[in-house]
């Protein structure tokens, strides 16, 4: 009996995992690179007959069901674009449904797409749809650009796939490409513990970064502090320290310290006096935020 076959082919490579991988990489960088809200791709079925969805994004697959599976000679733009090579512009709904009826009926909704031809060479594998909330502009000429760069990346890279001898065909399956949600802008938050009458302060690591000293320089005084506070912000600064202890309320102030390369950047520091304590009457606690994002 001869050796099975490896599943995972020559070398262990997965082909279905590299065609996914090829897929989803397209869609998230065409989506990255423009303000488009949704990606599709198509790919040709075997007998090259139909054009199979294989990758979505941005869209629910559920809106998309009459179009899972296109004729490759139908009048749609994705058939369109698969058949002649050339890419296809939608301006808007007006636009779509005097060019292509059958689309504009079966998405509800205001949009401009483009379509464009994945190939390598002479070889069209499928197409790469873009979809855009309608606006006067249509379709953006720079997001133009990047579409087509995104779709001829990907037909290089399943043309690699079928040079190697694997097939790049439909399996049955779309993958649904997850999108990471938009960062959060941070905001980096340093706790400090200020003895006003005896000039010290204790201070996390964030606090001192924030104030543009390294954590193990810091001598733990008032001093090194005030230092780091923009000269015309300082004077405000004292007389909000003053009132706040002498009548026991909170300390909220904007000022400018500086990074260390001696650049002022704003920031918002609150503090409290404590109830009890020793001290307390002289003593400040409370936080430091600088709201600067990637930081």
């Amino acid at each position: 009996m001869g050796a099975a076959q490896d599943p995972l082919g020559p070398a262990g490579r997965d082909p279905a995992r590299e065609r996914e991988a090829l897929l989803t990489s397209a869609v998230r960088t065409v989506l990255g690179g423009t303000d488009a809200h949704g990606a599709t791709v198509y790919l040709r079925s075997r007998d090259r007959r139909s054009l199979v969805l294989c990758a979505v994004a941005g869209v629910p697959l559920s809106v998309l069901g009459p179009f899972r599976r296109i004729a490759a000679a139908g009048p749609l733009p994705i058939a369109v674009t698969y058949r002649t090579g050339r890419t296809v512009l939608l301006a808007d709904t007006e636009d779509t449904m005097r060019r292509f009826p059958q689309l504009a009926v079966g998405l509800p909704y205001d949009f401009a797409s483009a379509y464009v031809p994945v190939r390598a060479g002479e070889e069209v594998f499928g197409v790469l749809g873009m979809l855009w909330a309608a606006s006067d502009d249509g379709v953006p000429e720079g997001a133009r650009r990047h579409v087509r760069a995104v779709a001829a990346r990907l037909g290089a890279g399943l043309a690699a796939l079928e040079e190697a001898g694997h097939p790049v065909e439909p399996n049955g399956e779309t993958t649904v490409v997850e999108l990471t949600p938009p960062s959060a802008p941070t905001t980096r938050v340093g706790l400090f513990d200020w003895d006003v009458a005896l000039g010290e302060v204790a201070a996390d690591d964030q606090f001192c970064e924030i104030f543009g000293l390294a954590p193990g320089d810091f001598d733990g005084r008032a001093e090194s502090l005030a230092a780091r506070i923009a000269p015309g912000d300082l004077p405000e600064f004292r007389a909000a320290v003053r009132g706040a202890l002498d009548r026991g309320r909170v300390l909220a102030a904007r000022l400018r310290v500086l990074d260390r390369d001696g650049h002022p950047y704003p920031v918002e520091l609150w503090a409290r006096v404590p109830r009890d304590g020793p001290g307390a009457r002289g003593r400040l606690v409370g936080a430091v935020l600088d709201t600067r994002t990637g930081t």
